[in-house]
């Protein structure tokens, strides 16, 4: 019975690898289902991988990508600036989370493929109109989860700091932002999908070139492989962004252990 117990413990499946099994199991029953489909509706594994390399090797997915990435980039980049400001207004200051609060609860339920047209009076249908759509798919996010953090510090703590001599400044610096930095960070993690989201959305919509051109394209066309292929890289790149936020998430929750301002 010992020995059966050690054999057992010796084979056991280490929990990093739990999800890349899952990944490998997923593609054989992929590949295994999609065998008995029209390839026309379900294309399997093997296709798509072909189809991918044929996409990259001509060019294609690359330049899309190039387009997507640069949109991505700037639409996201200026959400984070403008959604950490608003928040950390509205967690610092009541006031202004009194004022603002409506606003952004209102834009964050207006659904966002209704203001496509004045987008696109308003920036046209190139890289800075499509920038303006990812932006307003993330930047409420960030400002809900910034100032949610932000503001979620006890008073007490804030009192006891203040009794210690310390300033404003460094109550935000050593206090507030180390508290409210893993949900400041998961906050993003999830705006970062949406703009993943809201950058496929105006590609579809709006764009001759792209990611989201190319989903249409195939899609219309019934290339199915190639669909799959452009739908598998845009989710590996969602995947690694939010994987590595997530990272940045965990270490900066072991900071805010350490501090104790919970």
């Amino acid at each position: 019975m010992g020995v059966i117990v050690a054999a057992r413990r010796n084979v056991s499946v280490s929990p990093r690898l739990y999800g890349p099994i899952a990944v490998l199991v997923g593609l054989l029953l992929w590949e295994f289902v999609g065998r008995f489909f029209d390839p026309l509706l379900f294309a399997p594994p093997s296709a798509v991988v072909q189809a991918w390399v044929g996409l990259v090797e001509s060019g294609e997915l690359p330049r899309a990508a190039s387009v997507s990435l640069l949109a991505l980039a700037m639409g996201f980049g200026t959400a984070i600036v403008v959604g950490l400001a608003i928040g950390m207004v509205m967690g610092l200051y009541q006031p202004a989370k009194h004022v603002l609060d409506i606003y952004v609860s209102t834009l964050m339920a207006a659904p966002m493929i209704a203001l496509l047209p004045i987008i696109v009076l308003g920036f046209g249908l190139e890289v800075p109109g499509r920038a303006v759509i990812i932006f307003l798919f993330a930047v409420f996010t960030i400002i809900v989860n910034t100032e949610a953090g932000m503001s979620s510090i006890k008073a007490q703590y804030l009192e006891m700091a203040r009794s210690f001599g310390l300033d404003r400044k460094q109550i935000l610096l050593e206090i507030r932002l180390p508290n409210a930095l893993p949900g400041i960070l998961a906050g993003m993690r999830v705006a970062l999908i949406r703009a993943i989201s809201g950058m496929v959305v105006a590609e579809l919509f709006l764009a001759l070139t792209g990611i989201g051109y190319l989903l249409r394209l195939y899609g219309e066309s019934f290339k199915t492989p190639e669909l799959f292929a452009v739908i598998v890289t845009v989710v590996i790149v969602a995947v690694l962004a939010s994987g590595l936020l997530n990272r940045l998430a965990r270490r900066f929750s072991q900071w805010q252990r350490g501090m104790r301002w919970e």
